[in-house]
């Protein structure tokens, strides 16, 4: 979970330039106005993935040891972790913010009857002025959307108007795009087992569960993960394609206790791990091809 604020002192866009694009001198309508810039905010930061004024956020996490991301994004500051109605001490927890501006945090001895909270600040500008201008566009001409149709809902025939495609994705406003565009393949959103095969006491062709070896799974804790699927067809291996399992790219958060003789747990299935797939561009990150076996 997450919760944060938007005052409206902090909204990205001034009344005064929204009235201004509208051609509004008469102040009876400012209230209104000021309502359409907080609904056009808050689509815009649905949109980009991203909050656009710096304010407090608070995250609910899970109590175990595994890093963990946190909602909102780009954190500016990590400030606090509660549990149990006390603050923990700085040696409870780990954090950290990459370059992407996730926000992370690792407790390092959790109690698990807790509900572990963490405070911290996320946005992309200190105030209205900061925020890329191709994204303030946005909200100001989706404002006048609102405007324009706001005594008819419908009028718009369902449609979404055009205004955060070319203010948010656009061209000039790059940031916005490629962070969209990497949302599903890179954002760590599910949650999923680890278990570790241990061997039994024997040689050491005994070691291994692909080699028929003797021994059992642990449980190894679990982990955020992001899950792309394959598309089997682009397999240059006629009888890979033919056996039909699906297979995904997960992508865990490192350090990670997962490793090429591991296997996962995801949705009640079991996903065995083919390889190790190591991404240079994403160094806090490791990503495995797996294959449903349930």
């Amino acid at each position: 979970m997450t919760g944060d604020l938007l005052p409206p002192a902090v909204v990205p866009v001034a009344l005064v330039e929204a009235k201004a694009f509208l051609r509004l001198d008469d102040p009876s309508e400012d209230a209104l106005i000021a309502g359409f810039i907080r609904s056009a905010t808050a689509l815009a930061e649905a949109f980009t993935g991203q909050r656009l004024i710096v304010r407090d956020c608070l995250d609910g996490i899970l109590p175990v040891r595994t890093w963990q991301r946190l909602a909102a994004a780009p954190v500016v500051a990590i400030t606090n972790v509660v549990a149990g109605g006390a603050s923990l001490p700085g040696t409870a927890f780990e954090t950290d913010i990459d370059l992407a501006g996730n926000g992370w945090v690792r407790l390092v001895a959790p109690d698990p009857t807790s509900r572990p909270q963490v405070t911290y600040h996320a946005g992309l500008a200190a105030d209205w002025n900061g925020v890329p201008e191709p994204v303030r566009q946005g909200i100001v001409r989706l404002v006048s959307h609102f405007h324009a149709h706001r005594d008819a809902p419908d009028a718009g025939g369902g449609r979404r108007p055009p205004s955060l495609h070319c203010g948010a994705r656009g061209g000039g406003c790059a940031w916005a795009g490629s962070r969209v565009m990497d949302e599903f393949v890179g954002a760590l959103r599910e949650i999923v087992g680890i278990d570790q095969w241990t061997p039994a006491t024997g040689g050491a062709d005994q070691s291994s569960p692909a080699t028929g070896g003797v021994g059992g799974w642990t449980d190894a804790g679990v982990a955020w993960a992001a899950l792309v699927p394959v598309d089997l067809t682009l397999i240059a291996d006629v009888g890979e394609r033919r056996i039909g399992r699906p297979r995904y790219r997960l992508t865990l958060r490192l350090p990670t206790t997962a490793a090429v003789t591991s296997r996962f747990r995801w949705r009640g299935r079991i996903l065995a791990i083919l390889r190790a797939e190591p991404d240079p561009r994403q160094r806090d990150r490791l990503t495995f091809l797996v294959e449903d076996r349930t």
